[in-house]
């Protein structure tokens, strides 16, 4: 009996293990498809990424590989601002003349900033972040570190700070340049640190920045030109739920777009890297974004799924007295904690859940505490993994004197050095029968 319950727990540890494992490697690959909740079917770009925030789960993504190398486009100017707004602090207020020295070397797409006005730090600021002026980025990089390619040198520093381990710029504008490079993993991790930056979210959610130069007149206006945001580059594509980042185009890294958005209650990063405009004149990046962000709030939410203190499953318990006319003492195994869970909206607590509780031993042995972690539970929605919680012991369970003074004993008897001295006895007995018999049969031999 000893045997046979050491060798249950023996296995129950085993399956334990490979029951960890195996949850181990559901939840190490967020785009496992049958893991992953169902999305409307979209196309044409590179890399597709949604993220919920209130679960800490992508929920979405068409890359098996985000390692993978990709041209950055116009989210380098992320990298750029954060640096920028992290180098300037304190200085948003500073005048700045630009010379022609400060605004030499620009290419592409400017918010228009004239040689020889003054504006200040946040004007530039927002130039860069809210307007995405090539302009703004150049001048920036030059007050900040002297020159463009001492600035650069910095932005690859905290690129390899971050963890962005694929991520090489040779610009501050996002101006395709071969060996510019990063990959959706470190596009991720950078537009994380954005959104987590009060002053750069306040810059890329503006609609439009209005500023005055000291030495003129007139006032100028830079408008937004991330078409979720407003409608100045491009119409029906805004979306108000999303709160800004980043967007733009190069050849060579196509439409790009990195969104946050949010409606109070839930709340996703979207990154659509590599997108197309077709024929029509739709840009898909903006398409595919909003397409995913719309499906998710009005499909998914971050909700209570199941309620502490809710029994998921019961334990037999050695070394008690059994209560209430059972057979065996059982104790009842509850949620330790409430359990949200990313999951279609209005799911509601129990509906169409199902429930696979683990335990880490067969049985318990008295006394068992309140609250003592005997295993966990996952549970399933259609067959998707949508959460994990943990199970302890109800009530406190009482070991039996009577019952701990037999196993006591059976644990002496069933000792190795009990069941080794028994056959050693058993073993000095048997010789000495047989060599006794041995005797008699050579005394009976000598009589004849």
């Amino acid at each position: 009996m000893g045997k046979s319950r050491i060798l249950r727990r023996i296995t129950a540890v085993f399956l334990f293990v490979a029951l960890l494992m195996s949850v181990f490697s559901i939840n190490s690959f967020a785009d496992n498809e049958n893991n992953i909740l169902p999305f409307p079917s979209v196309s044409g770009a590179d890399c597709i990424y949604l993220y919920n925030y209130e679960s800490d789960r992508v929920v979405y993504s068409n890359v098996s590989n985000d390692r993978e190398i990709i041209a950055p486009s116009a989210t380098v100017k992320m990298m750029t601002g954060l640096l920028a707004i992290e180098m300037l602090d304190g200085r948003f207020d500073e005048q700045i003349k630009l010379t022609e020295e400060l605004l030499s070397g620009v290419e592409g797409y400017t918010v228009r900033f004239e040689k020889d006005s003054v504006v200040t730090v946040k004007d530039l600021l927002y130039g860069l972040i809210c307007g995405g002026g090539n302009d703004a980025a150049i001048v920036l990089a030059r007050l900040c570190s002297g020159s463009v390619e001492s600035f650069v040198s910095k932005m690859n520093d905290k690129a390899k700070e971050w963890g962005c381990a694929h991520t090489n710029y040779i610009n501050p504008t996002g101006i395709d340049e071969v060996g510019m490079t990063t990959s959706l993993h470190d596009t991720v991790i950078i537009s994380k640190k954005a959104v987590e930056n009060s002053e750069f979210m306040k810059m890329c959610s503006a609609q439009f920045y209005k500023y005055k130069p000291i030495n003129s007149d007139g006032e100028k206006t830079i408008a937004n030109r991330n078409a979720m945001i407003s409608s100045y580059s491009a119409v029906g594509y805004k979306n108000s739920k999303v709160k800004g980042l980043n967007s733009g185009m190069t050849d060579m890294g196509g439409y790009c777009v990195c969104a946050y958005a949010t409606d109070g209650t839930d709340s996703y990063l979207c990154i659509v890297m590599g997108a197309v405009e077709i024929s029509d004149g739709t840009i898909l990046s903006y398409k595919i974004a909003n397409t995913l962000l719309n499906y998710a709030f009005e499909n998914y939410s971050y909700e209570l799924i199941a309620k502490k203190g809710e029994k998921i499953g019961e334990l037999g318990v050695d070394l008690a007295l059994p209560t209430n006319g059972r057979d065996e003492m059982r104790v009842d195994c509850i949620l330790s904690k409430d359990i949200y869970a990313y999951a279609p909206t209005g799911i509601g607590y129990r509906k169409e859940l199902t429930y696979k509780p683990f335990y880490y031993e067969d049985r318990l042995t008295a006394p068992v505490l309140s609250g003592t972690e005997v295993g966990g539970v996952d549970i399933y929605y259609e067959n998707i993994l949508i959460a994990t919680g943990k199970l302890v012991s109800k009530n406190d369970v009482q070991a039996s004197e009577l019952l701990i003074s037999i196993d006591n004993m059976r644990k002496v008897l069933t000792s190795r050095t009990v069941i080794v001295f028994v056959i050693l006895i058993l073993s000095f007995s048997l010789g000495c029968f047989t060599v006794k018999k041995i005797k008699k049969n050579n005394k009976n031999k000598g009589r004849r």
